[in-house]
């Protein structure tokens, strides 16, 4: 019972933690002015707010194929020096919940990350840093997926349903303000075009 009550006292504060994160996420995108800004922002709240060991944002590098990280915050930054993670099926790199989650554009989660045969090419890094659970969720932009969050977390079965919902929440206003960002530059690009046309009188 004991046991129970902790794992309950475990879930609750994980839960609690991660709507901390939303909402800092949320209240930061609506003050944002630079768009540079935005994935380190969501890093340090997924880690500092959120109660994740580290969080990182990849992109793919479109010539070699391989994810490569833009932004992270938090314990262990240095795991991503010399990290290999491919977008290819074909590869054992390629097969981790990061490659999986740009190339299949859903969630992937690991709740017993070093026990897990998909993190094979990364084991000796992840028992290192002590990581029990990893989950990533692809970051659409124009409706297509456009980068990755990954974050991991020190407990094994940090990410049940609820705690998925979160993050998967997280990254859709990441979306948003991405799409958002895109329709403003484009609004500035057409006034600017009927400033410069020739008037007609």
């Amino acid at each position: 019972e004991l046991a129970e009550l902790k794992a309950a006292q475990e879930q609750v504060k994980r839960l609690s933690q991660l709507y901390q994160a939303l909402s800092e996420t949320n209240q930061a995108i609506v003050r944002m002015k630079e768009q540079t800004e935005l994935f380190p922002l969501v890093c340090r709240c997924a880690t500092e707010f959120g109660g994740m060991k580290m969080a990182w944002i990849g992109q793919l590098n479109e010539e070699s194929g391989m994810i490569v990280p833009v932004a992270s915050h938090g314990e262990g930054q240095d795991y991503l020096n010399g990290l290999a993670i491919s977008s290819r099926a074909d590869i054992a790199e390629g097969l981790g919940p990061t490659g999986t989650a740009l190339r299949e554009d859903r969630a992937v989660i690991i709740n017993n990350f070093p026990a897990d045969p998909s993190t094979m090419p990364w084991r000796a890094r992840i028992v290192k840093y002590g990581w029990g659970s990893c989950t990533a969720f692809p970051i659409q932009r124009g409706g297509k997926p456009f980068a990755v969050l990954t974050v991991y977390h020190e407990q094994i079965n940090a990410f049940d349903e609820e705690a998925i919902a979160l993050l998967d929440e997280m990254t859709i206003n990441i979306s948003f303000a991405l799409d958002n960002f895109d329709h403003e530059i484009q609004r500035q690009l057409a006034q600017e075009s009927l400033l410069l046309a020739p008037s007609v009188y």
